[in-house]
């Protein structure tokens, strides 16, 4: 009888042993669960804001892109506008000078006669 006692005795501590080891195993399993949506999470965070970065980048360039482009159609209109006075300014020279030249000669036929 005594070893009927023991042997159940030995059966509940093992029933016991056994149960308190699965517990310990499902715990930590839920914990490395856990522990696995939470850098889930952490990581899909760091994608988003790597996403968002990247956006403003895209977007700021875009803006700085179009500013200087707008910057130097200035400038080169201001130049386009400076050229053809010149050219005007040229232009004038050099009819002034022919005109001198007509001039010239119509002073050396006067001076002929």
């Amino acid at each position: 009888m005594f070893r009927a006692e023991d042997i159940l005795a030995k059966r509940d501590a093992l029933v016991e042993e056994g149960r308190s080891s699965s517990e310990q195993m499902i715990a930590s399993a839920r914990e490395e669960v856990a522990r696995m949506i939470e850098q889930t999470a952490i990581v899909q965070a760091a994608r988003d804001e790597a996403q968002r970065i990247l956006d403003d980048a895209r977007t700021q360039a875009a803006d700085e892109r179009a500013e200087v482009e707008s910057y130097i159609d200035g400038r080169l209109a201001t130049l386009e506008v400076i050229l053809n006075k010149t050219m005007d300014a040229v232009a004038r020279g050099r009819e002034r000078l022919d005109g001198a030249n007509d001039k010239d000669v119509l002073s050396q036929l006067a001076d002929d006669k």
